[in-house]
């Protein structure tokens, strides 16, 4: 048996199953709460702020361009100091290499010894070297070299022709009016002599004022001393002086306890 269809219009059919219960109780979408004076009653946001500088961009704790201008300084001053040190050393050093020579306490007397030069540095170091000829030493006249025994002779003792000791000191002058050693006074010119050797400069002076001659200074440079207006090579003194530097042709003696 057929059955006919009508058409005049579809019809939904039911199905039977699960269906929507708008009352039914469980999870349900609640509404945010109105903000309160800007304030906001629903769950607190935590603000998220910015980390510090990577602990990589310091050194020691300070900053990276900090640290190493401060380590420049520091080896900059290192090196100057080093530098200074260094000069100085080396200046305290060459001065130690050039002492001034003493007189020796031998041609003194029972005073104490004052040994002050009022000479530079670089006389003080100057270098006693013997006098080089082409000619044996002169024994005559008022010209040319006469006979210089320096330095070999410097210290040593020679013997006067009364007896009388004298110390022989190589490169040293006492001119008239430097200070006496034994600090009384100053040197004075007792006389004068043209001689031709230490030895026979210390016997003319004892020769000729035998108890005032306490020193003599003896010219080998005859030329340079009668050029010079000095009328004579070798002169008698009083008493010992000071040291005073003198050419490498001068060459002073001193009586022992005068």
């Amino acid at each position: 048996m057929e059955r006919s269809l009508s058409a005049e219009g579809l019809e939904v059919a039911r199905v039977e199953g699960l269906e929507y219960n708008r009352y039914a109780e469980g999870l349900q979408y609640v509404p945010p709460e109105p903000t309160r004076n800007g304030v906001s009653n629903g769950p607190y946001m935590i603000e998220q702020f910015p980390e510090k500088g990577s602990p990589q961009n310091r050194i020691c704790g300070v900053r990276r361009t900090s640290f190493w201008v401060i380590l420049a300084l520091i080896i900059a001053f290192i090196i100057g100091g080093a530098i200074g040190g260094g000069i100085g050393g080396s200046l305290a050093a060459k001065k130690s290499t050039n002492p001034q020579p003493s007189i020796p306490a031998s041609i003194t007397s029972s005073a104490p010894v004052t040994s002050t030069s009022a000479t530079s540095s670089s006389e003080s170091g100057r270098s006693i070297t013997a006098s080089t000829t082409s000619s044996a030493p002169v024994t005559s006249g008022t010209s040319g070299i006469a006979a210089n025994s320096c330095p070999g002779i410097n210290q040593t003792i020679v013997t006067g022709s009364t007896g009388s000791a004298f110390t022989v000191l190589c490169g040293v002058d006492w001119p008239k009016g430097v200070r006496a050693i034994n600090g009384k006074g100053k040197v004075s010119d007792i006389g004068r002599a043209t001689v031709y050797s230490i030895q026979e400069c210390i016997d003319s002076c004892l020769g000729s004022h035998k108890d005032d001659c306490k020193g003599v200074t003896y010219s080998a440079n005859l030329t340079s001393s009668f050029d010079g207006g000095q009328d004579g090579n070798c002169f008698f003194k009083d008493q010992a002086g000071i040291y005073f530097p003198g050419g490498d042709t001068i060459i002073s003696a001193g009586v022992i306890g005068g």
